[in-house]
């Protein structure tokens, strides 16, 4: 597992610390949305994510072709009971037909989180 670097927000790096501060913000009063994105060049990408995720004993399968991938996912989540099909990302998947080249460095800015966290010392 990767270590926290000095300088790098650990609420963006562990699982654990994120579920920590959503499940700290959700309790405070309104209803708000938060996109918890990595926002960082810090080399922290999905794959490490994943890698975390099996590290800490998730059974997790990989799929190397992506247009198998594919039919994969956008089958599940069209089999998906309609109340969690509502609540997926069902209708945006075709924004997954194609690859994206890696980015380094977040494509969304998270500042109602950051803030968020910050106000609640998470």
């Amino acid at each position: 597992m990767q270590e926290v670097r000095e300088g790098v927000f650990p609420w963006v790096l562990r699982v654990p610390v994120g579920n920590f501060a959503i499940s700290s913000l959700a309790v405070t009063a309104g209803h708000l949305t938060y996109n918890p994105v990595n926002p960082h060049s810090d080399g922290i990408d999905l794959d490490t994510v994943v890698g975390w995720l099996a590290d800490s004993g998730e059974e997790i399968a990989t799929v190397d072709d992506y247009d198998h991938w594919y039919r994969l996912f956008s089958d599940s989540l069209a089999h998906l009971p309609e109340m969690q099909r509502r609540h997926s990302l069902i209708l945006l998947v075709h924004n997954y037909i194609q690859t994206i080249p890696p980015v380094n460095g977040g494509v969304v800015n998270a500042p109602r989180f950051f803030e968020a966290v910050s106000w609640a010392t998470v």
